[in-house]
């Protein structure tokens, strides 16, 4: 279990978001053509949209602009187009207001996840939790990226744990390069930081790892760990009852096996902070590829 002593926080300044949001993007492919539909809510109207389809590699192949088939405060948009729907794709959508500002989304189509049970529509199978870890709809004014359902990693006020633990066996990892994608959103209280914004407490450990010959613990292959400074100052708002809240954001992050892995284990491990100040991590659509 990984654990951060913070002696101090404090209330700190990070700017107001104010920009339109993709609510919900939906991907589907036959026949050789793509569509995709957006959901799109905003203060004032949207003025366009944009989908870049990209390969796996990151080549660009084709853009498409949506037509707008509702307006309103929710605008709903609609784009397709010809897609190789046997290889895998990443449409990239962002919608634009006539202040400039804008927001993105993407979805994959034939990604696959390597996790069972990846988007957690099925709750908890599959998964392991310790501490403060659930599976759930909505709460907390949050609505999962996917579907009906998240994984929430945290603690709320005044817990008597403070760390959230979400693993997975994923089975055999052969030496090489991989990349774990997921959406990452979070909730916290304004006093989980600092004036600079630069607090490390708390915080998310990210991991590929095997379960150590006595059976007592893991061994590390590669980790990450991201803090406030690294994932979520600067990109949230606040909210009525003096909490910091981000949007979803897709995240890419690499890690590097250098041999093959019998038992490999991927797990989500938020902690440190403090118990008295609430701190949720919510995750959805996770996967795993090999580069």
């Amino acid at each position: 279990m990984l654990w951060l002593i913070h002696s101090a926080a404090f209330a700190w300044e990070c700017p107001q978001v104010d920009a339109p949001v993709i609510e919900t993007m939906e991907v589907d492919c036959a026949a050789g053509e793509g569509s995709v539909d957006l959901a799109v809510s905003a203060d004032s109207p949207v003025t366009s949209t944009r989908i870049v389809v990209f390969d796996e590699e990151g080549n660009e192949l084709d853009r498409w602009y949506p037509d707008l088939d509702t307006p309103g405060d929710t605008s709903l948009w609609h784009a397709e187009g010809p897609a190789d729907c046997d290889a895998t794709l990443q449409f990239q959508a962002t919608a634009f207001l006539e202040d400039g500002s804008q927001a993105e989304r993407d979805a994959w189509w034939n990604l696959g996840f390597s996790f069972e049970n990846g988007d957690f529509e099925q709750g908890s199978d599959y998964w392991t939790t310790a501490g403060n870890a659930a599976f759930t709809g909505s709460t907390a004014g949050i609505d999962p990226y996917g579907g009906s359902w998240m994984l929430q990693l945290g603690w709320p006020d005044y817990a008597s744990q403070v760390y959230g633990l979400a693993y997975q066996n994923v089975g055999t990892l052969s030496a090489g390069t991989y990349t774990l994608r997921y959406w990452m959103r979070v909730r916290t209280h304004y006093k989980n930081g600092d004036g600079d914004c630069a607090s490390n407490a708390p915080a998310v450990a990210i991991a590929i790892a095997e379960p150590d010959d006595a059976g007592q613990g893991v061994d590390f292959h590669d980790y990450v760990i991201l803090d406030a400074s690294s994932h979520y100052c600067g990109e949230v708002s606040m909210a009525d009852d003096g909490a910091w809240v981000s949007e979803w954001k897709a995240y890419e992050t690499g890690f590097i096996v250098s041999g093959d892995i019998e038992d490999a284990v991927v797990f989500f491990n938020v902690y440190g902070g403090h118990s008295q100040w609430g701190h949720l991590v919510f995750l959805d659509d996770v996967s795993l590829t090999q580069d």
